[in-house]
Parts: C-alpha cells; sequence; structure tokens
C-alpha cells in the first residue's frame, strides 16, 4: 500500500513520519519511508544537473519534471521489491520556487505512482515559520507567515485535487508545536486500519 505525504518544509512531516515508522516497528508492522526529493537528488547528481538539493527549485520546470518523471519510475520500483506493509512518499504538491509554484505532483507522477493515501501534514503557519528560522540545514527563503499560510492552503488542496484525480483517500494530519506523539499516534491508527482492509 502506497502513502504519498505531503506538507509545507517546517510542518515536522518528516519528524511525524518517522515516528510513526517506530511504533509501527514496535507492533510488527513494516512501514518504510522513501524521500521524493532525495531520489531526484539522486537522479540529479548522477545526470550532473545539480550539486546539492536546494539546487533543485531554481532549475528550469523542463528539468525538474524530467528529474520527477526519472524519481517517481525508481520509486515504482522500490514499492514492487520493498516487501513493506505501507510505503510513505515523502514530498511535496506544490514547491516553492523563486519564480512561481512548481507542481510537485503532476498527472505523470500521480500516475506512475498510483498512490492508495494522499496524507496532508499541517501546523499553524507561525508555528512552521518559527521551525523554519531555526533550521540551519537547508537554505530557504524567508516566506512570512502570510505566505506560508497561502502556500499551506495550496497544498491542503492540491492534495484533494491529488486524491481526486487517481481515486485515493484524503487524511490531513495536525501537527502542533510540542504534540508530535497525538499526530504520530493519530497516523498510527490510520496505517493500522488500513492494514486491516
Amino acid at each position: 500500500m502506497l502513502f504519498i505525504a505531503v506538507g509545507l518544509p517546517g510542518v515536522g512531516k518528516t519528524s511525524v513520519l518517522k515516528g510513526v515508522i517506530e511504533r509501527a516497528k514496535d507492533d510488527g508492522i513494516k512501514v518504510s519511508l522513501v524521500n521524493f526529493g532525495d531520489i531526484m537528488l539522486e537522479e540529479g547528481l548522477k545526470k550532473q544537473i545539480v550539486k546539492d538539493r536546494d539546487e533543485i527549485r531554481k532549475l528550469k520546470t523542463a528539468t525538474q519534471r524530467y528529474l520527477q518523471k526519472l524519481a517517481a519510475k525508481r520509486i515504482k520500483e522500490i514499492t514492487r521489491r520493498e516487501g513493506a506493509d505501507i510505503l510513505i512518499v515523502d514530498t511535496h504538491v506544490f514547491i516553492r520556487t523563486p519564480r512561481e509554484y512548481f507542481i510537485g505532483l503532476p498527472r505523470d507522477v500521480l500516475d506512475l505512482l498510483s498512490p492508495d493515501v494522499i496524507l496532508v501534514v499541517t501546523a499553524k503557519p507561525e508555528e512552521i515559520y518559527q521551525r523554519r528560522s531555526q533550521d540551519s540545514t537547508r537554505v530557504r527563503e524567508d516566506f512570512p507567515p502570510e505566505e506560508i499560510t497561502l502556500h499551506q492552503n495550496l497544498t491542503i488542496y492540491g492534495g484533494a485535487a491529488a486524491a481526486l484525480y487517481v481515486g485515493a483517500d484524503l487524511v490531513i494530519i495536525e501537527n502542533p508545536q510540542g504534540a508530535i506523539d497525538t499526530a504520530i499516534n493519530k497516523l498510527f491508527e490510520i496505517i493500522k486500519l488500513r492494514i486491516k482492509r
């Protein structure tokens, strides 16, 4: 079963997903995680298109789309051979670039991956802003909370549109500051229900 998990940078999505993997392991459920951006980076490095992950957002749209297709094909191969109860693809619906919002889940990627669930992780824009400002591991533009609100709304609506397009279920998980265990537990319960079906 394939989940696509989306959310803004700084929403805590990856932390929630890693927590769910640990929780699932304790219950004997195999949940694997693959990061779409990491696979794009690997493909971009192989083709000598980029030197680091943050460069991907600055590529021409056609080059980004090319890397997306390569990544989606690789992830489909991983899905076939992984043998996990749940494979979660950590990605974004829209990526804020210097020029526009780039589509992170175009039709051809959705067609290739054919997810069962679209998961949207959300948080208050002020919390996202604060988390981003404390993250020294990434190079990001400093968007104000109003811009983050717009981007998060686009992510929610885009996640819903993606779910409608492929016939997937839509799940929205709130990850408020200081309550990550609540988000992990809620997502874990959803995963358990999916496995029982």
